[in-house]
């Protein structure tokens, strides 16, 4: 099937245009990820404080308080990992300068009693929190753990479990740097759970279309991922589960084993492993089974071994599933490379993060993160492989097509010899002719079961009228995002100028005042307030950007800009290079010559439009000479030529050229010398247009049967300033 795109002028493949479309939404959200990380680097410098500590066997406070220093073991790593562990262990922080908090950044820990001391070892003040207390009840309302401290701290004590690993990174900030840090993460965590939402819908889409089981286990895997990864991180505290400590812990495995599960379905359905690779069949549906287990265990026993079992299956897992890929890519099976190449990417981030877990790497950024980049850069490169699989689909369509055209063809010349024989020996050739018709049947009966096959194939042509809808249907609800941001704001500003009048008006009685700014300190009101207002920026930033996504869906040539501005054409030219080159690799020869400088003031997208439509032309008239040619070699050269007043840009190829009479009505709005159907007659005139919006000037040399060289200059500036 070609779908039409009236805004370009030409015509893609219905493959080309989902993979073009699930590349610039990957591109997208990898730019976004990379924007949201940068914040996280500036953090870099702020060292973990170096820590104590003793493995805690039945401690009070007064305990731990009067062993002396040699009595505790130093932290030999930038980072305290104490790994799995059913112990909980006390913790001392002493003779380090400490801010105005303490900064816990692991999520993932059961208990986290802390006990400030000043000098005097006078204890100033206790916090009990942890996973497995509710969220509400956090002083911070924040996955991870912070801590105020008093100004006459000196001495912090902190008594730790958990059934995960231990690590304690500890950072002491003042809130202005904590707050900047908090949303850094939010911030970086926020554009991966866009990532993979993104590409959950996307694929929904693209089940509710082609109806095949690897979309269906591709779509559980991705909802799974999204949900272990947002545990892992302790979003299962914050968002999903905030009052249900119990189970927000047992989820993190449960999610984790499901993921494991739909994966294992997933690799099975689109790797085509009963068929390539049947060995490894059984040993993946036993994986499944494990999985299966270890999730009804967790229900009723949570533990650091049962922890370690889940890391030490997911990373066999990984290794096996890696096999796995490369004995299926062995065998030539297209969509086993992408998902080798996915697979390797995960493995490389679960190994690096599963070390960090057991202590063989340091704890750092890299190392903490390295799991949801991995992650997002497998799920982003499977996407493209099940877009892939749409072009498989589509050539063995063509082939069917192809099968049937040579029936019927065939069919054809086996009546007419029969007419012929029948015509001199309709005795003699009376079993022949039996002999025939029975072939005939055969045929027929063949040609029925092919239609078959192609009815179902044409199920995968309507995936473009899906594609073409997709920045739609996702424009909608962010508009409506970003619409309701700024009453949002207004109300929330409303809000805030209604509390400085009711406390204009407390001022006249100053009991209730002095109530009033009591609760005030009790809730940190200005860290509220600077929370708020960086939450929605946050969102707003959000929102933003997936509206980029979202206007990044559509083709180059749609921009619309108003103004002229500095740009490279040289670029210009080679990204519409690349739209084409589904027309041009392998087939048409390109050389490409360009000056050192081919920056001018114009309209980029507009001279996008020119190009194409050039060289579109171009492609077509080099195509044309190839039917009448078998041997001839198509080729375009392309060149670029600054004057020092003007860029010339010259477009030849060797095509079947244009006679004199053509070139006189080359501009004619509707005029085309191609078939019905596939010209409208409109991309020279529209490119004659373009031209003289940049004053340039346009100049065709044409001979039938041997080529066209098409010259367009352009001034450097479209308007010079006066003197």
């Amino acid at each position: 099937m070609i779908l039409e795109l009236p805004f370009k002028g030409t015509y893609l493949h219905m493959p080309r245009l989902i993979r073009y479309t699930t590349g610039r939404l990957a591109l997208q959200a990898i730019t976004a990820l990379l924007l949201y990380v940068m914040p996280l680097f500036s953090f870099a410098t702020n060292q973990h404080l170096p820590l104590l500590y003793i493995e805690d066997k039945g401690y009070q406070l007064e305990d731990v308080m009067s062993f002396p220093v040699d009595s505790f073991t130093p932290s030999t790593l930038s980072v305290l990992n104490l790994g799995l562990s059913s112990s909980s262990f006390w913790i001392k922080i002493d003779g380090q300068p400490l801010d105005e908090v303490i900064l816990l950044e692991y999520p993932l820990l059961d208990k986290v009693s802390t006990y400030v001391l000043d000098e005097s070892n006078e204890v100033l003040r206790i916090i009990h929190t942890g996973d497995m207390i509710p969220f509400s009840m956090r002083l911070y309302p924040n996955q991870l753990f912070v801590f105020n401290l008093p100004k006459e701290a000196k001495t912090v004590y902190m008594n730790v479990a958990s059934h995960d690993h231990l690590l304690i990174p500890v950072r002491t900030l003042d809130n202005a740097s904590l707050l900047k840090q908090l949303s850094a993460i939010d911030l970086f965590f926020g554009a991966f759970f866009g990532i993979i939402i993104a590409l959950l819908f996307y694929n929904t889409f693209l089940f509710f279309t082609v109806k095949e089981k690897a979309y269906a286990f591709y779509i559980l895997y991705l909802l799974f991922i999204l949900f272990s990864h947002a545990s892992l991180n302790g979003f299962h505290s914050r968002v999903l589960f905030p009052e249900s400590p119990i189970f927000a812990n047992r989820f993190l495995l449960i999610s984790t084993a499901l993921s494991g599960v739909f994966a294992i379905s997933f690799a099975i359905h689109f790797l085509r492993i009963r068929f390539y690779a049947p060995i490894f069949y059984w040993p993946l549906r036993f994986f499944q089974t494990i999985y299966l287990i270890l999730i009804i265990v967790t229900f009723f026993h949570l533990s650091s071994r049962l922890t370690s079992y889940f890391d030490i299956l997911a990373l066999f897992l990984a290794l096996y599933g890696f096999v796995i890929s490369v004995a299926v890519a062995r065998k030539r099976y297209r969509p086993a490379y992408f998902f080798l190449a996915a697979w390797s990417v995960f493995l490389v981030g679960l190994t690096i993060f599963t070390l960090r877990n057991f202590g063989v790497l340091p704890y750092s950024f890299i190392t903490n993160h390295m799991v949801q980049i991995g992650v997002a850069s497998e799920v982003l490169l499977l996407s493209f492989a099940l877009a892939d699989r749409i072009k498989i689909l589509q050539k063995e369509k063509d082939r069917t097509q192809e099968i049937a055209l040579d029936i019927s063809l065939e069919n054809e010349r086996i009546i007419r010899e029969q007419n012929i024989l029948l015509e001199n020996r309709v005795r003699e050739r009376t079993q022949d002719l039996i002999r025939a018709n029975r072939t005939m049947e055969e045929t027929v009966s063949a040609l029925k079961e092919t239609q078959t096959q192609m009815v179902e194939q044409e199920k995968m042509a309507s995936l473009g009228q899906l594609t073409a809808g997709i920045a739609h249907e996702i424009n909608n609800p962010i508009n409506f995002v970003i619409n309701n941001l700024k009453p949002l704001k207004l109300d929330i500003k409303d809000i805030f100028a209604l509390q400085k009048r009711a406390e204009d008006i407390l001022e006249e009685v100053p009991e209730l005042l002095n109530k009033f700014n009591e609760e005030k300190e009790k809730i940190d009101y200005q860290f509220v307030v600077d929370e708020i207002n960086e939450l929605i920026d946050g969102i707003e930033e959000g929102a933003r950007r997936t509206s980029q996504i979202v206007v990044g869906l559509r083709s180059f040539s749609r921009l619309d800009e108003e103004d002229a501005k500095q740009a490279d054409v040289s670029e210009g030219i080679k990204s519409t290079l690349v739209l084409l080159n589904n027309k041009t690799k392998g087939i048409i020869d390109i050389i490409e010559e360009y000056d050192t400088d081919n920056v001018i003031e114009c309209y980029p997208g507009k001279l996008n439009q020119v190009f194409m439509n050039l060289f579109s032309n171009a492609i077509d008239a080099v195509n044309s000479r190839v039917e009448e040619d078998i041997k001839h070699q198509p080729k375009i050269w392309i060149k670029t030529l600054n004057t020092g007043e003007n860029l010339q840009i010259l477009i030849r190829d060797n095509g079947i050229g244009m006679s004199e009479e053509v070139k006189q009505k080359i501009f004619d709005p509707f005029f085309t010398t191609k078939d019905v159907g596939k010209g409208t007659g409109l991309g020279m005139s529209i490119v004659f247009k373009i031209i003289q919006a940049h004053k340039g000037q346009f100049r065709i040399d044409s001979s039938p049967g041997v080529g066209t060289e098409i010259t367009v200059s352009l001034p450097l500036i479209i308007n010079p300033q006066s003197d």
